[in-house]
């Protein structure tokens, strides 16, 4: 399956790696797991979105998003996403948007991680 889901940083941030052709199936198990993973980590959770590699257009339609996309819950912190394609910001942006999520798109995972850094400074302790 072209999606793999982790920790980065173990209890405080997931990383959540896209590639290949992505179904909606796909997405909405990458979505599932990183619920899990917020939910047994330490608040708040942060996510980092990495669709560099992503090929062809979504296989879902925007109608189907807010079937697909679950609300954020408690203890969500924020997503940082790396992706380069116009489209898939677009489709992301909007399925964030129906989560309630907060997000910000970046260039690298080392501007994301920067970004974090900058929100929740209690990050230093878990990535030295």
């Amino acid at each position: 399956m072209p999606v793999e889901v982790s920790w980065l940083y173990p209890k405080r941030v997931i990383k959540i790696r896209h590639y290949g052709k992505i179904t909606s199936e796909q997405l909405v198990a990458s979505i599932a797991e990183a619920v899990r993973l917020t939910e047994e980590g330490d608040k708040p959770v942060h996510s980092f979105l990495d669709s560099t590699e992503v090929e062809g257009k979504p296989e879902f339609s925007i109608g189907d998003l807010k079937h697909l996309i679950p609300r954020v819950i408690e203890g969500t912190g924020w997503t940082v996403a790396v992706q380069p394609r116009v489209v898939d910001r677009f489709f992301a942006s909007l399925g964030m948007q129906l989560a309630g999520a907060r997000y910000r798109y970046v260039k690298s995972e080392a501007e994301g991680m920067t970004f974090l850094l900058e929100q929740d400074p209690t990050l230093l302790n878990v990535i030295r």
